[in-house]
């Protein structure tokens, strides 16, 4: 397996954390797909596979042997978000995936349609202000304060509007924070007072004032909401009988709130960013939803007509999919197709670089939605495509996010055509999901 030397002693330590995209990308160019990344550190070296073949392997075939990151890079994500769905493994994680996947029936989450559409119109009353002084708005932080107000209240059954800014600033705090530590290869224990490790700290702080009372007052009152938190309080495992420790269900919402808050918020600015640039399909999106709906508030069945719209949504999660790398470390020493691989080790997927691959995509740079038609679609690998991870650890909130994605899309289409402000410059950026580094600053024109 081959791969840059990179510079002495630290090898591409220093190419991942100044830019990982960038750094994938041009040794994915240069040494195909299956490339080797050295560096000092318990993260190097780094084995990256690009090929489909290689993804499903690992995350479908023999998923029995790559259920997690490293434990180094594990240790790094419980001091975010705990002891959640993303950082345990075996009969612990199989336990608490069984609890956590009751949130995510169908019939709960349709039940929960009233409340997103609800919370778009509040902000799009707040954007009437917006629009008649002329005012645009930074679109990435706008869907950050949505989404987290919906998924506050399928939480809690609370408005968070009033936290909305704290949380996100906490949460991009600690993704950032996250991103350098897992990718940058030379770490400083967290105990040492750096300014970084401090700002961690004290967003990290942040988020449990938020979270830590509202957890007690329900345990305290023993209601039954029938919002996630209820649920999580509540359920029990089918096969042990055993319900979530307190410390649990807290590790649960954190992981809730951090990757359901950033994944969902970045598509839906990504994809008003894409429409923008790409007016003919702005057009068709807007008659599709205007023939559609009229005027009357989207429901979970209308999905199934908004047809053109999803295939616009596919499109922007292939080019700008949220969870941008998958990482995994093999429990035992594989072969992944010719490539051996070390127990242990780091292994590396990228949907960034997948949905790009040009054995399986034509102008894979290109904005095309309709190569997400029936017809097109049809004897496509089925792992050139995964936004949201797969295999039985694929992301468990994946539904839930469509859901939002097919509510919330079509509700702001309603009202507003968003477009660019001319110039803006709009850039990647690669942290726990792939943000735009500068928002997006984009006008209101009511439709």
């Amino acid at each position: 397996m081959h791969g840059p030397p990179g510079k002495p002693i630290v090898g591409s330590a220093f190419d991942f954390r100044n830019d990982t995209v960038g750094t994938l990308i041009a040794g994915w160019r240069k040494y195909g797909d299956a490339v080797l990344f050295r560096g000092p550190g318990s993260f190097f070296p780094v084995h990256f596979f690009a090929h489909p073949e290689h993804v499903k392997y690992v995350l479908q075939d023999n998923y029995a042997n790559y259920p997690a990151r490293s434990e180094t890079v594990v240790r790094k994500f419980r001091e975010v978000v705990g002891s959640g769905l993303v950082t345990t493994q075996g009969e612990v994680w199989a336990s608490q995936r069984r609890l956590a996947q009751q949130a995510f029936q169908r019939d709960r989450l349709n039940a929960l349609a009233g409340l997103m559409v609800a919370a778009t119109d509040q902000m799009l009353d707040e954007w009437d202000g917006h629009a008649k002084r002329g005012q645009p708005v930074d679109v990435q932080s706008e869907m950050m304060h949505l989404i987290l107000n919906i998924l506050a209240s399928a939480l809690f059954s609370a408005d968070m509007r009033r936290d909305a800014a704290k949380i996100e600033h906490a949460v991009a705090t600690q993704a950032k924070w996250l991103n350098d530590e897992v990718v940058g290869g030379i770490s400083v224990p967290l105990s040492v007072p750096i300014p970084r490790h401090r700002r961690f700290l004290e967003q990290r702080k942040a988020l449990d004032e938020v979270v830590d009372p509202l957890i007690a007052e329900r345990r305290r009152s023993g209601e039954d909401r029938g919002d996630f938190l209820s649920m999580l309080l509540d359920a029990e495992d089918p096969e042990t009988g055993e319900k979530l420790t307190d410390q649990a269900v807290k590790d649960e919402v954190k992981t809730f709130l951090i990757a359901g808050h950033e994944t969902t918020a970045t598509t839906l600015a990504w994809t008003f960013y894409l429409m923008s640039k790409y007016p003919e399909v702005a057009r068709r999106v807007h008659d599709e939803v205007e023939q559609v709906l009229g005027g009357r508030e989207p429901t979970p069945d209308d999905g199934k007509n908004l047809g053109y719209m999803a295939t616009v949504l596919h499109e922007s999660l292939r080019l700008y999919p949220p969870l941008w790398t998958v990482a995994r470390a093999p429990i035992q020493d594989d072969e992944i197709g010719a490539y051996r691989v070390p127990a242990g080790g780091t292994i590396i997927l990228s949907p960034y670089i997948t949905h790009r691959h040009p054995d399986f995509w034509e102008n894979p740079e290109g904005f095309d939605p309709d190569r997400f038609t029936p017809e097109r679609s049809e004897g496509r690998h089925r792992y050139s495509y995964f936004p949201f991870s797969g295999g039985p650890r694929g992301c468990i909130g994946f539904p839930f996010a469509m859901l939002e994605l097919h509510l919330v899309l079509p509700r702001i289409l309603q009202r507003f055509q968003l477009d660019l402000v001319p110039g803006y410059p709009v850039e990647a950026e690669a942290a726990i999901s792939l943000r735009q580094k500068h928002g997006a600053l984009m006008t209101l024109k009511p439709v």
